[in-house]
């Protein structure tokens, strides 16, 4: 868990606001287990970059800390781009899978893996969170769906934006379409 690997459906944004030096501390994997452990809350999400990297060193913090508690719940965000081993997907509780679009600048190539969209869309384990910035995403959501299976309950629709007006904006147009379509939002 000390390295922490970029990946290339992080965005700019993200990153760039924060000083590595100063905010991302290596740790081994016991010592994020114990961490962890501190808190009162038993719901841990595992969120990256992606996540889906560090699947060896998230399956033992996983069994570490269920060696502490069977009480652990453990959900994963990912782009839905790498499948879960076995041995990871027994541990896994929830998959929050957000596919990116063509809005997020990479390519087709880089974001849309078949097997692991298959895999993800059979799961009952999954939910797909896509990002809209304008009308014009829907129809690649709905190509998405309508490739891999994914049936509307298990998709939600959240609008793209970094500001208030931005986000109310687009929430509006958003939650027309989830109810037509019935999304969530």
């Amino acid at each position: 868990m000390g390295t922490r690997f970029p990946h290339v459906n992080d965005t700019k944004a993200a990153y760039q606001k924060f000083d590595k030096k100063v905010w991302i501390a290596r740790c081994s994997v016991s010592e994020v287990a114990a961490i962890v452990a501190g808190f009162p809350c038993k719901n841990v999400i595992l969120t990256g970059g992606e996540p889906m990297l560090q699947q060896a060193a998230l399956i033992e913090l996983m069994n570490i800390l269920c060696s502490l508690s069977n009480d652990y719940h453990f959900e994963i965000e990912t782009n839905g781009t790498l499948s879960p081993t076995p041995a990871f997907d027994v541990l896994m509780d929830q998959y929050n899978v957000s596919p990116k679009l063509e809005n997020s600048g990479n390519t087709r190539r880089l974001r849309e893996k078949p097997a692991a969209l298959r895999f993800f869309a059979q799961s009952p384990k999954a939910n797909f969170k896509f990002v809209l910035s304008d009308e014009k995403d829907l129809p690649e959501v709905l190509e998405l769906a309508n490739t891999y299976s994914i049936t509307p309950e298990k998709i939600w629709l959240m609008p793209e934006g970094n500001t208030t007006s931005a986000l109310a904006k687009r929430r509006k147009w958003l939650v027309e379409i989830c109810k037509k379509y019935g999304f969530h939002i």
